[in-house]
């Protein structure tokens, strides 16, 4: 009987050639994994550019983890859990700068009249983007450090993205920019190329995932916990 490889078997190839090439990278320099990440949300960031131009703003503002994790599908009552802001709040002591130019960030883009604005000034020396006209609302996910925009500036900061250019800055106390801690969901929970799995619960399925790149992030950062290295800016 010949054997017919399926897409759940193709996404399972290319997650562990992925993997094995990612730590490739690691045996060299644990540091370098935040290139692949970077690399990655960067891919994710193109993609809904493009997915904005050509089909325009979605009916409702998706919340962007929510979309990326299990799509139009309910969030899994686990990962819900794990999320929670007392179980993740991560208070820090100094200032933490995320540099649009190196860091992976996820602006989460949902206006294609603004999204049009903005390319339109990156493309225009004149015009010239001042990375304080904003303040944007966000969240920093140590270890893998994976900052979200949670509340304005989605599209400022999709242009600083674009250029290369502006910072984040992260400071004690602000309640505009938190840090959280997602180690216990990057020990707990396990992309295999298609679905999310519990790590401590049998390897049962939580969900489908929706984007297998941000699933590629999440088995990054186990990588990172495996080398004890986190963001740091």
């Amino acid at each position: 009987m010949l054997w017919r490889s399926n897409s759940r078997d193709i996404n399972h190839m290319r997650l562990m050639s992925f993997l094995n090439f990612s730590r490739r990278v690691a045996a060299q320099s644990p540091e370098s994994l935040f290139v692949l990440i970077k690399m990655l949300a960067d891919k994710i960031f193109i993609s809904e550019c493009q997915q904005l131009a050509e089909n325009g703003p979605p009916k409702f503002k998706e919340d962007m983890f929510h979309k990326l994790v299990s799509g139009s599908k309910p969030l899994p009552k686990a990962i819900i859990e794990m999320m929670s802001f007392h179980r993740c709040h991560c208070p820090t002591t100094q200032n933490i700068v995320v540099n649009l130019a190196t860091a992976p960030v996820l602006p989460g883009v949902w206006n294609d009249r603004k999204l049009a604005m903005m390319v339109a000034g990156a493309g225009d020396k004149r015009n010239v983007w001042n990375p304080e006209l904003y303040k944007a609302g966000a969240h920093l996910w140590l270890p893998i450090g994976l900052t979200w925009i949670a509340t304005d500036g989605n599209h400022s900061t999709a242009r600083g993205l674009l250029e290369r250019k502006g910072e984040i800055l992260f400071t004690p106390n602000s309640e505009l920019r938190v840090i959280l801690d997602v180690g216990e969901i990057i020990r707990n929970i396990r992309f295999d190329g298609t679905y999310y799995r519990l790590e401590h619960d049998k390897g049962k399925i939580l969900c489908k995932a929706s984007s297998f790149d941000f699933g590629c992030i999440v088995e990054l950062g186990k990588l990172l916990q495996e080398y004890q290295v986190s963001f740091t800016a």
